[in-house]
Order: structure tokens, then C-alpha cells, then sequence
């Protein structure tokens, strides 16, 4: 996400406030995994498009929770989770 991207997701939830847009990530994060379903139960153009469609809709949704609840944080909780998997992949996991 480009810097413009994040300034105009700030600009989005200021405006909308921060419970209306934890609705909308909900909604969103509901549409994406049936998104993804479809796309893995048959792949083509159209369920491929429909996937990239909600990952955006996704994205921008959680760019504005994560302006919200703090980047850092979000960043801390990242760092934590994926050296937690990568430790696991070593080990056999």
C-alpha cells in the first residue's frame, strides 16, 4: 500500500469513525473467505478477479484498524507471529 494509500484510508476513517469501519472489516473479512473458496474450489478468470477484488476491499479495510489501533503495534504482533511460525518450520512443524 503506497503512502498516498494510507494518507487517503486516514482520510476514510476519520471520516467514518472507527466502529462503522470495525463493521465494515467484518463484512469484508465474511466476503473475502468466500472469495477465496470459490477461487480454491475452481479456479478461472472470473472467481480469480473476484478473489483480487476482496484482498483490496481486505486491505484497505484493515489499513484503517491498523491507523486506528496503532501501527506499532500491529508491526509488534507481526514480528512475534512470523518468527513464532518460521521457529516452528525449523523444527519440523
Amino acid at each position: 500500500m503506497t503512502a498516498e494509500h494510507k494518507l487517503m484510508c486516514s482520510k476514510i476513517l476519520q471520516h467514518y469513525g472507527v466502529s462503522p469501519q470495525l463493521r465494515k472489516l467484518a463484512e469484508e473479512c465474511g466476503e473475502a473467505v468466500q472469495a477465496a473458496l470459490k477461487y480454491d474450489y475452481k479456479a478461472n478468470e472470473i472467481t480469480k478477479q473476484a478473489l483480487i477484488t476482496e484482498i483490496a476491499d481486505l486491505e484497505i479495510m484493515v489499513q484503517q484498524i491498523k491507523i486506528a489501533v496503532g501501527y506499532e503495534t500491529v508491526n509488534k504482533e507481526i514480528d512475534f507471529k512470523l518468527n513464532r511460525q518460521l521457529e516452528r518450520i525449523k523444527n519440523g512443524g
